[in-house]
Formats: C-alpha cells, structure tokens, sequence
C-alpha cells in the first residue's frame, strides 16, 4: 500500500491477495473495532494517575507548556486504551509509549484488581524492556513472553522446525493484551497470533509501536496499514491514540531526534531546512547528538 493511497483515505492491508494471515487480521479488527468498553468509574481521572506517576520521577524539566501538553495527550491516549476493544498506541522516540503503558497498567489493577494480563513482544530484548518498564510501584514485574514463546506454549508453533502453525486446538485470552514493538511484526506472525488468542476472553487488544522504525523482517507491514485503515475513517480513527510530545527533556531538544523527524511520512515541520543546514555546517550540538545524527537519518530513510 503506497502513502498516497493511505492518504487519500483508500487505505487497504498491503498484499491483501498474496499474504498469509491477512484475513484474520482483517476479521478481528474489523470486528472489535465498533465496539467500545464501559468508561471507568465516576470520579476516575487518568491525569492523576499521570500526575503521580510523573511527580514520583522527580517531575519533568520540560517547559510548563510542553509540559502540560504531553500530559494532557497521555490522559486522552489513556481514555482510547480502556474504553476502546481494539486500539493502536503509536509514537515517536521519546513520546512516552512505555511510560503510558505502565500507567494504564497501573490503573487497570487499581480500578480493576489484578485480572489477568498478557504483555508481549516480538523479540527477547523487547522483552526485557516490556518487563523492565511496566514494573508496579512496589517493584515487583509483570510477566511478559515473546510472541514465539507464547505459540509454542499453546501448540501453534512446530516445535521440531519453529515454522507457524495454521491450526491448533489449543487458544488463550486474557482481559487485556498489549503487544509491545508491533512495527516490527510481519503479516504473517500477526495472523496467526490472533488465531491463537482466544478473543472471547479480551475485551482490549492494544497495539504499540512506531509505524517509523524499520519494518519487519517477513511478509507485510501490518502495523503501518492497521494506522492507515483506522486514519481513513473518523469512527475507526477514535481508537488510535498517537502520542506527539517528547517527554524526556534530552529528547526534546534533541538535534537528533528533529532530523529524524524531518524524514517521517508526516508533513514536513518549519524547522526541517534549519536542521538540515546545521547538519551540513557540522553543527549538530552535544555529543550525545553527534554520536545519534547519522544514525537516527540512516534509520529513518530506510521506511
């Protein structure tokens, strides 16, 4: 599926004729998309939530304004995560998916109890990140698998060649499942995770990721088509919740990071030549940018 196509809102699933598992991709989300989860109790407010979270870190040294921006996205992205069946969690580096992640998690045992919860990710390393940083304010970890780790461990993977299964008697749900690092999922793995997730039992399916990272290694890109079907319709669009505010203060102002963005699929910001200007002068700023500029470019020029 090509941008332009996506942009004049004749989004489709890339490959739709020729890619394994794009029918079930198709079905399950076009089956949850229309329905919507009760709001939280009265009185809930998930900027509390945040406020706490945050004011526990030692605050922020954003500015107040950017400050109060980002906040205010991470509450409305919070909103979409709970009350939406389906919803899609997508940002930047640096625009605090993780951080919003952990805070929903904890909000749903405060609200909720300790249902169950099914975090995974495409690879170890994520994995450990997952585990790493949705830890509860106590300390203690939530359990996370890699996607290949919880098919084999309900028979959808074969154990002898590791290839995917298209059948299996066996199926597994939880209240919630987060799937961390979707960008990096082919279309394949995709369908046949949710043949193997028992969807009965879910009342929220919620991607994260960075439709900007480079794509997968395998068939597909269903994670940037999933953004594109939800853009391309305003009742679908209500459960993408993207966040734009970098809230680390080194992000924000880093000379990296803005070059990087000036190679997104999103318009062009009014500061992209300025960067670009700078880069050639050899003008890059603190080491730390140095050190990222070439590899944030390189990064973002291969999508």
């Amino acid at each position: 599926m090509s941008l332009r196509n996506a942009r004049s809102k004749q989004a489709c699933f890339q490959g739709e004729n020729r890619k394994p598992g794009i029918a079930d991709v198709r079905t399950t989300l076009t089956r949850r998309i229309e329905r919507k989860n009760d709001p939280p109790q009265e009185g809930w407010s998930w900027e509390a939530l945040i406020k706490q979270e945050f004011d526990a870190n030692g605050g922020s040294k954003l500015p107040p304004e950017v400050e109060e921006r980002a906040r205010a996205e991470k509450a409305r992205a919070l909103a979409k995560l709970y009350e939406s069946r389906f919803s899609v969690l997508c940002g930047r580096a640096g625009t605090g998916k993780t951080s919003v992640l952990k805070v929903f998690l904890n909000g749903l045992e405060a609200g909720e109890g300790k249902r169950p919860i099914l975090l995974l990710a495409p690879t170890g390393k994520a994995r450990v990140r997952l585990i790493d940083r949705t830890k509860r304010p106590n300390g203690s970890v939530r359990d996370a698998y890699t996607i290949h780790q919880f098919l084999m461990r309900n028979d959808w993977l074969n154990p002898e060649n590791f290839a995917l299964k298209l059948k299996s008697d066996k199926k597994f749900g939880a209240p919630t499942v987060i799937i961390d690092e979707a960008s990096m999922i082919p279309m394949n793995l995709l369908g046949v995770l949710f043949r193997a997730l028992d969807l009965n039992q879910v009342s929220r399916l919620i991607l994260v990721g960075d439709p900007n990272q480079l794509p997968p290694i395998g068939p597909g890109r269903p994670f940037v088509d999933i953004i594109a079907w939800l853009e391309a319709d305003e009742e679908r669009a209500k459960g993408l919740a993207r966040l734009t505010e970098r809230a680390r203060h080194q992000d924000h102002d880093s000379q990296a990071l803005q070059l990087a963005d000036g190679y997104l699929r999103d318009d062009p910001t009014p500061g992209d030549d300025t960067m670009l200007s700078k880069v050639a002068q050899g003008d890059v700023g603190t080491c730390r940018d140095s050190s990222l500029i070439s590899t944030a470019a390189l990064t973002q020029t291969t999508v």
